[in-house]
């Protein structure tokens, strides 16, 4: 399998990764660029959601509210992820409580 780096998963994956390394804004836009290249995956909205949780400018656009309503995942979906540290998972799934996300 090739690994092509304009693929909207591993936007995502970097924009965790930043998100967890305290680089909000960078994760905020490698969350959105994912999204944009897959606006219709539930997976890049809610990678988004989370990156975007708390930075009201974002999350108060009609917009944002209508991409979190259509995530169909719950915000407990992180905590199924073989994270070594729990506590990262249980960081991302408040994250996306706090975006809307499941409410």
């Amino acid at each position: 399998m090739n690994f092509d780096p304009q693929n909207p998963l591993y936007f995502s994956l970097i924009a965790l990764a930043l998100l967890l390394d305290g680089q909000v804004d960078a994760a905020v836009e490698a969350a959105r660029e994912g999204h944009e290249r897959n606006p219709l995956g539930a997976w890049n909205a809610l990678v988004y959601a989370v990156a975007a949780s708390g930075n009201n400018r974002i999350m108060d656009a009609t917009a944002f509210r209508k991409m979190v309503n259509r995530i169909d995942l719950p915000p407990s979906h992180f905590l199924d992820f073989p994270f070594l540290d729990q506590g990262m998972a249980e960081e991302l799934a408040a994250r996306a409580k706090i975006a809307g996300v499941g409410a």
